[in-house]
């Protein structure tokens, strides 16, 4: 029990988390408005339709959940810090799209795909350095 604690503890655990329960999110909004893209939608510009599936109000509700994890985060982490580790969502919402929805991923969004997981190399990589030495 007191290993588990420890290990929640950790902001970057708990940003892994965010991180999980965001790409999560987003593929139950995905499949909801797959669900509704067939409903009369003359009036419906800002996607209300999408709100007759369950997949949309699960969505929301993780959604909801990893906001709750980010606040939690941000107590203990900087800002700028938190904020660019978040940028794996454009590595993991891709990738899990690719996955669950057969969507193309063409050769440029590829290329920034590794762009986007250098870059969050680069911003974690003092951090890590840092706490090595304290």
């Amino acid at each position: 029990m007191q290993r588990q604690v420890i290990m929640f503890s950790n902001p970057y655990i708990r940003i892994a988390l965010v991180i999980l329960l965001s790409t999560i999110s987003e593929m139950f909004l995905k499949r909801g408005a797959l669900d509704t893209a067939h409903l009369p939608h003359m009036l419906d510009w800002l996607g209300f339709n999408a709100l007759r599936s369950g997949w949309v109000w699960i969505g929301i509700l993780v959604q909801i959940l990893g906001f709750a994890g980010y606040a939690a985060v941000l107590r203990v982490m900087p800002l700028s810090l938190a904020f660019g580790l978040m940028s794996i969502l454009h590595v993991t919402i891709p990738v899990f799209s690719r996955i669950f929805f057969h969507e193309t991923i063409p050769p440029l969004r590829w290329a920034g795909i590794w762009c986007v997981l250098l870059g969050v190399l680069v911003l974690a990589r003092p951090v890590s350095v840092l706490e090595e030495k304290a």
